[in-house]
């Protein structure tokens, strides 16, 4: 790589201090300051790897507890489906979903009710609603006057 002859002013990103630089790219005073950065990434790059592991480990265990419970919470039953807690207190609303009220804030559902659910809740593809027009009776109605047959009569 190549130098120049014009100095440029900067400050490390490291210690803060104002030193001259030859390259543009140059981010830190010296060799020391680069190595303590260097070091700082790679320890915020494993304590990061290390929380995700953690938290991939919370969730296995949060989804091995709910597969042999026979009831359970709200929350438990989105994470199951994979829907929002709304979505569930949605289908408690409307009936689809039976739910049984312990108290005010305790609510379970039987994980029987939830499988019930999506097994008779197939999706099935609704044909498009033709239009026609039925008269009194109910008979449909095939021919129509155009707007100059209405105006002549």
């Amino acid at each position: 790589m190549a130098t120049s002859t014009i100095r440029i002013k900067k400050i490390c990103e490291w210690c803060g201090k104002e030193f001259e630089a030859q390259k543009c790219s140059t981010r830190f005073c010296c060799k020391r300051c680069a190595e303590y950065a260097y070091k700082d990434r790679q320890r915020h790059k494993r304590k990061q790897e290390t929380e995700a592991m953690v938290i991939e480990t919370i969730i296995r265990q949060r989804e091995e507890s709910v597969i042999h419970r026979a009831y359970l919470s709200v929350q438990e039953t989105a994470d199951l489906m994979g829907v929002k807690r709304n979505a569930v207190y949605q289908l408690i609303y409307h009936g689809k979903l039976k739910a049984y009220r312990l108290t005010s804030r305790v609510t379970r559902i039987s994980r029987i009710d939830i499988e019930e659910l999506l097994s008779t809740s197939l999706y099935v593809r609704k044909s498009k609603a033709k239009s026609s027009v039925s008269d009194e009776n109910g008979e449909a109605i095939s021919e129509f006057y155009t707007t100059k047959e209405i105006i002549t009569k």
